[in-house]
């Protein structure tokens, strides 16, 4: 398993910001698989950041509240792996436009193929799926559409 591939997703986002923010103030190698450095904090406070690409969850450790006592992969540990390594970080972040990319197409398509059923289907057809839908839809989407089409 990867550094990066350890952390949330929220983690990973945060800790981009961290490095665009320049936030881990010093950096040091220990060897060639560990690494620590000072983070600072959103609250003013510096935490201290240890990582370890070769066990990421079992010996990387943050001073933050989030990360003490526990293997959660936070925001400070990301920032510092991206700061040491900043064609990560831009990997990371074309992987993430690409993906955003490609959902933003499949929306397009999605929204396309709805047209073009829809405005085929007779009224019949569109009285008996839209009734399936909202029965088959949570409450509050039935709600808003009384609330859309009602007469009063």
């Amino acid at each position: 398993m990867s550094f990066i591939s350890s952390a949330s997703f929220n983690s990973k986002n945060r800790g981009y910001d961290y490095y665009q923010q320049k936030k881990l103030i010093q950096t040091r190698k220990i060897n060639h698989h560990e690494f620590e450095g000072i983070a600072l904090g959103s609250n003013g406070n510096r935490y201290k950041v240890r990582i370890d690409l070769e066990h990421p969850k079992k010996n990387s450790h943050c001073t933050c509240p989030h990360a003490s006592d526990n293997r959660v992969m936070c925001k400070h540990k990301v920032g510092l792996y991206f700061t040491l390594f900043p064609n990560e970080a831009k990997e990371y972040m074309e992987d993430l436009e690409e993906q955003e990319r490609e959902y933003e197409e499949y929306q397009e398509d999605l929204y396309d193929d709805i047209y073009d059923i829809v405005s085929r289907l007779s009224k019949d057809e569109l009285e008996t799926a839209l009734i399936s839908l909202l029965e088959d839809s949570p409450e509050w989407v039935c709600e808003n559409f009384i609330m859309e089409y009602s007469n009063d």
